[in-house]
């Protein structure tokens, strides 16, 4: 369970939450694009065990997919 006990978590809290916002909305869609980086960052911040370094080290794959499902939400997202 993800909690907003570090800067990075409340970041990952914020892309899940951009995720759901265009599942619920009736008013955006996203493309097939927006939902495939979405699952990759999902699976590999799984795979790192949830660790919230991503963000604060190193870059590492997890880094890399979340600032790619970021440019998703920009680019990859449209209004009905």
């Amino acid at each position: 369970m993800l909690t907003a006990s570090s800067e990075a978590h409340m970041e990952t809290i914020n892309l899940l939450n951009a995720h759901a916002g265009v599942i619920a909305s009736n008013q955006k869609i996203g493309t097939k694009k927006f939902y495939a980086k979405f699952e990759q960052f999902v699976q590999l911040f799984e795979g790192s065990r949830f660790n919230d370094n991503y963000l604060h080290w190193n870059p590492t794959s997890v880094t890399e997919a979340y600032s790619s499902f970021l440019h998703c939400c920009k680019d990859e997202v449209s209004q009905v």
